[in-house]
């Protein structure tokens, strides 16, 4: 069974008949993605959604814990790389632990869980069901568009199942050390700290398992000349890069919405459904209720209201 396409920064440098795919398997059921009103309004009547510099995910030392997991897994085994690998993968993880640098990497994180109060309570009152599939970033400034591509990948959680991720990680970017591609320039030391970083940041920390997180993860800087855009978010300057699904470019982005037990009832989707109206009236006028459901669904949720 070939190994999947996506991220290729992953993929590209391993040998035909690799068998190990790296990366816990590719999610394809239902996605959402928990927020607040002001970005539930822009992202419902957008084409693309906005993937973050990991370097400004709400809780940084999530990529720390990857990290401590890749260092603690080489650590205990590392006899099985050779020096070229040791070398590299000794200041990668040097490097990383002292946070002397972030590869540019940019996350869109959501769960496979809908309605949970838990995570209304976490990151906004409005929940968007966003597509799953390959999703990609603007390739129209990529000199290689394959690197702008991703599918949404559950994080694993706890030690025992981060080590694991962690080893198959670490072998397969020895394979990218020892075996690069011919004729290519690029740093394979470049693309086995990507690797490691994709690696990282599908680690968390067993506590958080009843979030069942899913990511994407892109991939923009020198290997392939995109440029991020910046945008101030919560009186901070952060860079991010647009991203959609493949498979509805010439619709909204998201799938439904659901509204929290403290999102405003009735009244709020009311004004939802308006908003989106307005924005795509092509897609939700109805004349009568024969001419079926709405494209995009607002539903309030059943969880009691709180204050």
């Amino acid at each position: 069974m070939p190994l999947p396409e996506y991220p290729v920064t992953v993929y590209r440098s391993l040998p035909k008949g690799y068998a190990i795919d790296p990366l816990p398997p590719v999610h394809h059921g239902r996605v959402f993605h928990y927020t607040n009103a002001r970005t539930a309004m822009a992202v419902a009547t957008s084409r693309h959604f906005r993937a973050s510099d990991v370097a400004v995910m709400n809780d940084p030392s999530e990529r720390l814990f990857g990290w401590e997991t890749i260092a603690r897994v080489y650590s205990a085994s590392k006899d099985r790389f050779n020096d070229r690998a040791q070398d590299v993968f000794d200041e990668i993880v040097r490097d990383a632990l002292s946070w002397n640098f972030m590869p540019q990497g940019f996350a869109l994180c959501a769960s496979t869980v809908g309605d949970d109060l838990n995570q209304y309570r976490l990151y906004g009152d409005y929940q968007l069901e966003l597509p799953s599939g390959v999703w990609q970033q603007d390739q129209e400034r990529l000199e290689d568009p394959g690197y702008a591509q991703a599918v949404w990948r559950p994080v694993v959680y706890g030690e025992e199942a981060s080590e694991e991720l962690a080893s198959r990680m670490l072998e397969a970017a020895a394979i990218v050390i020892n075996e690069p591609e011919d004729g290519d320039a690029t740093d394979e030391g470049v693309i086995a700290t990507f690797m490691l970083e994709v690696a990282a940041l599908h680690m968390k920390h067993g506590a958080y398992a009843t979030e069942h997180e899913v990511r994407l993860i892109f991939q923009a800087g020198p290997l392939e000349g995109a440029k991020p855009k910046v945008r101030e978010r919560e009186g901070q300057l952060v860079t991010y890069v647009e991203a959609w699904n493949q498979e509805v470019e010439s619709q909204p982005i998201v799938r439904g919405v659901m509204l929290g037990p403290l999102a405003g009832g009735e009244a709020a989707r009311a004004a939802m459904r308006l908003h989106l109206k307005n924005s795509f009236p092509e897609l939700l006028w109805r004349r009568s209720e024969d001419d079926g459901p709405d494209p995009i669904e607002v539903e309030v949720s059943k969880i009691p209201f709180r204050g």
